[in-house]
């Protein structure tokens, strides 16, 4: 999976997951819909962290 900018809320100190990347060697690498539901999550991040980024 890709991060991208607009998955980081700068407000909330989160990082939006959702999407995944698969591997398919005909395919080659891409991005997909998670498996599931619960996989569509925020994760909390440390505001030391977020200020780095």
């Amino acid at each position: 999976m890709r991060l991208t900018w607009d998955d980081v809320d700068f407000d909330n100190n989160t990082i939006k997951i959702d999407k995944a990347s698969q591997y398919l060697s005909n395919k080659g690498i891409f991005e997909k819909d998670p498996k599931n539901k619960t996989s569509k999550r925020g994760i909390e991040i440390p505001e030391f962290v977020m200020s780095i980024l």
